[in-house]
């Protein structure tokens, strides 16, 4: 049998503990930013990428001096609705994200060819180490770990 205080212990060494990982674990918006930057930029270099290696447009269609589609990938530090909120977003900019969702979905008269999905799936586990090792800097930073 364990003596009667023995269960008063535990609560308390547990609610210690839970206190440590609670205020490890809170963010405020700017913190979360970092982060999520630091994600979206990963993102947007994969999704760079997999634009050029599929609907890079070198033919003499292409007007002189209009960006490609692989030179409008932009990040913001805001969600879509346009606010702040610590979200980061990664898409194309002005006209190009009409274009690329056409590309990507497809139409009636083309195939689509899902190159955003694709570099999203790619750029998963790299997005995810980039965050985390935002995340442990910022721990380090504030001497939590």
């Amino acid at each position: 049998m364990l003596p009667e205080n023995s269960g008063m212990d535990l609560d308390v060494q547990l609610n210690a503990w839970f206190k440590q990982v609670e205020e490890m674990t809170k963010l405020n918006m700017a913190d979360t930013l970092v982060i999520t930057q630091a994600g979206a930029a990963v993102l947007k270099k994969e999704l760079e990428k997999e634009t050029r290696e599929k609907h890079y447009d070198t033919s003499s269609n292409h007007k002189a001096g209009e960006p490609h589609l692989a030179d409008s990938v932009m990040t913001s530090p805001r969600n879509t609705d346009g606010r702040m909120t610590g979200v980061s977003t990664v898409g194309f900019s002005g006209d190009k994200a009409y274009i690329a969702r056409f590309l990507n979905d497809g139409t009636k008269k083309m195939p689509p060819t899902h190159f955003v999905d694709i570099a999203r799936l790619n750029a998963t586990p790299k997005v995810l180490l980039a965050e985390k090792a935002a995340y442990e800097a910022l721990l380090r930073k504030k001497g939590k770990r």
